[in-house]
């Protein structure tokens, strides 16, 4: 029953990580979580309290990653205020901003509640599945 504890931490742990694949190997048991660029649907953070301690690391910071591949913009148009600005305290669940990809738009989710204290990407640039965003307090 440990092992099936431990194969759920690791599910839901990899859910919010900026990671689109993993393979752990364990009591001759392998396991392998993947996980395909997906739309913009807000999601809880993990719950660690049986996770392995090597998943610490991966969630220790709150991180808002691109769910796709794509133009990212801060606002709506050029016109509107951003979404989301540095200092701000979000809400968990709140949008944060946009993705586009070929004309179809997708919208970013904070899956945490915070203060932004860094936006890693400009409005306009290039981002990548799993590319960090922002990062919150």
């Amino acid at each position: 029953m440990d092992l099936l504890r431990e194969i759920e931490a690791l599910i839901r742990a990899a859910k919010d990580a900026p990671i689109m694949d993993l393979a752990v190997e364990k009591a001759g048991w392998r396991i392998t979580i993947s996980r395909q660029p997906g739309g913009a649907v807000p999601v809880a953070p993990p719950v660690l309290r049986d996770a392995p301690p090597i998943l610490e690391n991966w969630v220790a910071e709150k991180i808002i990653v691109s769910s796709g591949y794509g133009v990212f913009h801060a606002s709506a148009t050029p016109d509107d205020p951003a979404y989301a600005a540095l200092g701000q305290t979000i809400a968990e669940g709140q949008q944060v901003g946009i993705v586009e990809a070929m004309k179809v738009f997708s919208a970013i989710f904070s899956p945490f509640a915070g203060q932004i204290v860094e936006i890693l990407v400009t409005s306009g640039a290039d981002v990548e599945a799993g590319q960090p965003l922002f990062r919150l307090a």
